[in-house]
């Protein structure tokens, strides 16, 4: 599973790197919204891209780690149910916040000098 995941996610860091100035998705809605934040951000908009591969790269690479160590461990990962659905319910919530608080900051913004700093980025 550790593998799975971190070759995943990997691969989900290469294309952040490669389409770094893309604004395309395969959903037409995030396609839309990419490319109004694209408009709006401006040079902060790539430096949060940029952040974004290589916060992914650095999960995928202890997700390698992980699966490096527990490889010949013989060991099973059980997961309680209750867990994994409290924890979907958490992850699930801080995405929605975290989504909320980034539209607030995109929508209230007035010109690309006012995204300085967004998320430590640019300080």
């Amino acid at each position: 599973m550790f593998l799975f995941l971190g070759v995943l996610l990997f691969v989900q860091s290469l294309a952040g790197f490669i389409r770094r100035d893309s604004a395309s998705s395969i959903i037409p809605t995030l396609d839309q919204i990419a490319k109004y934040e694209k408009e709006k951000m401006s040079n902060e908009w790539r430096k949060q891209r940029t952040v974004r591969s290589i916060w992914t790269l650095l999960v995928s690479s202890i997700l390698f780690i992980n699966a490096y160590f527990h490889f010949d461990s013989g060991e099973k990962l059980n997961l309680e149910p209750m867990f994994l659905f409290l924890l979907t319910i958490g992850i699930l919530v801080i995405t929605n916040i975290h989504l909320v608080i980034h539209s607030m900051k995109v929508d209230g913004a007035q010109s690309p000098v006012d995204f300085k700093g967004i998320h430590g980025i640019g300080k």
